[in-house]
């Protein structure tokens, strides 16, 4: 294992951002305090290495000698370790908050690391896996803020603490329970999780419609609450509207950098575009594509895992927002070719798992051909009518109500007669709105009949 100072991460106006994880609303002047404090403490984070590899549970105290390290803010005590001698306790502060940890390996029972905060922290290529019986990987832990990359974590819990605004990237997990012996899912919320691996795992503690997916995603036998689900919506969806205007935002600039180039020691090279070019529209929203991807991946298996009698409520929804999350996804870059095909279906047939789509769409058909048909005229005891013939608000309630009408006989086929088209204008609406009303109607009755014996 190494502790380390944590790097202030390199910002490139144009091409990357000045962020401590994927939070673009991260407060970065709490991290950088919170980082400048290890300055010149190299000895200081050699001497607490060496003391938490040999679980000495005093440790915190050289964060007290020979001089207090400064604090951005004060951390409560959490937790504590009882004296044989007093009887009494001596409470831990154990504030390891803007460190970087690296090749940290937790295989036994490990307390040492337990109750510290390590909020705005990175752990890089860390192992945490237990062989036999389950343990704590953490304990009552503050993870606020946290970026793991390249980590393992198997047969083991996140106990308790809490774990908002974290990411994992490129981390596998197996066997693995999410906020243990805890019922406040509100302390585990707005996670990322990038190009990662689940398998057996346990995120029903996990207030997972905060959080969001990414990239190659995988899921194998995981236990989720259908309540994270009980949305027509995505899960994650306010991170996505962060990443949507960020990335808006950002392309104004990044659009005119071909690439950057890390030596490895001063500033990275900034490589423009020659001549004034510009990236082509294809390399924007490749963040937003990447999201999609991942919440894709982890809608199918929410989908199969629900596709059942028993869950048929939760296949739906997780079936709707999937099919929406695909058309999404193709349209980013081509959105006028793909509106009509969107609309449909999204909008129109519901996408075969909300009735409510279809009949809704029907209703504002019909009262929009009213409208129409009442400005085109209709004929009445044979005579013409129209909105300009009316002279005061009641009569022109009274008459859109029978245009209405009208538009309701038609849009069903019924066709009772005492209400008809008057001229060649309102024959044509006529015709269209009896078209559109049968298929909004058969829509309806083909998703219904499919959401029932699904």
């Amino acid at each position: 294992m190494n502790i380390s100072k944590l790097e202030k991460p390199r910002f490139i106006e144009g091409h990357d951002i000045r962020l401590h994880n994927y939070n673009y609303h991260v407060d970065v002047e709490s991290a950088d305090r919170l980082m400048d404090r290890w300055k010149d403490q190299g000895e200081r984070l050699a001497k607490i290495e060496s003391l938490i590899q040999s679980e000495d549970h005093y440790w915190c105290q050289t964060l007290q000698s020979p001089l207090p390290l400064p604090y951005s803010d004060e951390v409560k005590a959490n937790g504590g370790i009882r004296q044989s001698s007093s009887n009494e306790t001596y409470e831990y502060k154990r504030d390891l908050r803007g460190i970087e940890i690296k090749g940290l390996v937790v295989d036994k029972h490990y307390t040492s690391i337990h109750y510290s905060y390590f909020d705005f922290s990175t752990f890089d290529k860390c192992r945490f896996e237990f062989s036999s019986n389950k343990d704590m990987f953490f304990f009552k832990n503050s993870l606020n803020n946290t970026k793991f990359t390249g980590c393992s974590f198997k047969n083991g819990w996140f106990f308790e603490g809490e774990m908002v605004d974290s990411i994992f990237y490129d981390c596998d997990f197996e066997d693995v329970i999410f906020n243990a012996n805890s019922i406040e899912k509100s302390n585990y919320r707005k996670i990322v999780f990038i190009n990662c691996k689940f398998k057996k795992c346990d995120l029903s503690k996990v207030d997972l419609s905060s959080c969001i997916f990414v990239g190659d995603c995988s899921f194998e036998s995981i236990n989720i609450d259908a309540e994270d689900l009980n949305s027509f919506s995505a899960i994650g969806i306010e991170i996505l509207k962060t990443i949507k205007i960020w990335d808006k935002e950002h392309w104004k600039n990044r659009k005119y950098i071909q690439s950057v180039t890390f030596p490895g020691v001063g500033e990275p090279i900034v490589n423009k575009m020659e001549n004034g070019k510009v990236q082509p529209k294809s390399k924007n929203n490749i963040i937003i594509r990447m999201v999609y991807s991942g919440l894709i991946d982890f809608y199918e298996f929410a989908a199969d895992k629900y596709d059942n009698q028993k869950g048929r409520g939760v296949f739906s929804r997780a079936h709707f927002v999937l099919s929406w999350l695909i058309d999404e996804k193709s349209s980013i870059n081509n959105k006028l070719t793909t509106l009509p095909k969107y609309f449909i279906s999204r909008w129109v047939a519901g996408y075969g798992d909300r009735p409510e789509s279809p009949i809704t769409a029907w209703l504002l058909s019909v009262a929009l051909f009213a409208v129409l048909l009442g400005f085109s005229g209709i004929e009445i005891a044979e005579h013409t009518v129209t909105f300009f013939d009316q002279c005061s608000f009641n009569e022109v309630f009274t008459f859109y109500m029978k245009s209405l009408y009208f538009s309701v006989i038609t849009a069903t086929t019924v066709g009772y007669g005492d209400i008809g088209p008057s001229n060649g204008l309102s024959m044509a609406l006529s015709a269209l709105n009896a078209i559109i009303g049968m298929f909004l109607y058969t829509t309806f009755t083909v998703v219904m009949v499919r959401r029932l014996f699904r």
